[in-house]
């Protein structure tokens, strides 16, 4: 059976800020609320059978603000309420790691979403990145990967350091669900290939 456009490619989604309202540090379900039409989005590329991944820094855990029982607990929620809205999450990888320490896993750097290439069967240069995150786009850009930032959690503040610095993400969208449309056109047109 032939590969379809969709074929090899994946949407990776950052967590806080871009499919959740962004709390510091969130570690408990009663403070997890989503965003506006994100369930919606994410059902789309459902639809397109396009594989959606979240990768996501969780130094909260090293910092010893919550344990991992803490954010599975809260991934599992995410996970449920998103299904309740009839989406679904392929894979969760998450970087535990403080800043300071020298993993390779913490985004912007690209363990995660290696392991997610070899687990899934990925071209990372047909994926995306979709974040509220300069750190988001640099990976993308790392990846060779189209970036998209969202203007929602940090979003808006993170557009403004464009202009100091040389990110160019190849989007700025105003939400998830924005992102998602600007990606399948993308796509149909036949770029990113």
């Amino acid at each position: 059976m032939a590969d379809s456009i969709y074929s090899h490619r994946a949407v990776f989604l950052d967590r806080d800020g871009t499919i959740n309202i962004e709390v510091d540090y969130l570690k408990n379900i009663k403070d997890l609320r989503l965003i506006r039409d994100a369930a919606k989005a994410i059902s789309f590329l459902n639809q397109n059978k396009i594989k959606v991944i979240i990768v996501t820094n969780q130094s909260g855990i090293s910092r010893g603000l919550f344990s991992i029982d803490d954010l599975e607990n809260v991934h599992n929620e995410l996970k449920r309420r998103l299904r309740r809205k009839g989406a679904y999450i392929d894979a969760i990888y998450y970087c535990p790691h403080h800043p300071d320490e020298e993993c390779l896993c913490r985004k912007p750097k690209d363990g995660m979403f290696r392991q997610a290439a070899k687990d899934f069967d990925l071209k990372l240069n047909k994926c995306y990145v979709i974040g509220d995150k300069l750190t988001d786009i640099k990976v993308a850009n790392n990846i060779s990967a189209m970036g998209i930032l969202v203007r929602t959690g940090y979003g808006r503040l993170e557009q403004n350091k464009l202009r100091e610095g040389d990110i160019e993400p190849a989007h700025i969208a105003e939400d998830l669900c924005d992102a998602v449309k600007w990606i399948i056109k993308n796509i149909n047109r036949g770029k990113n290939d």
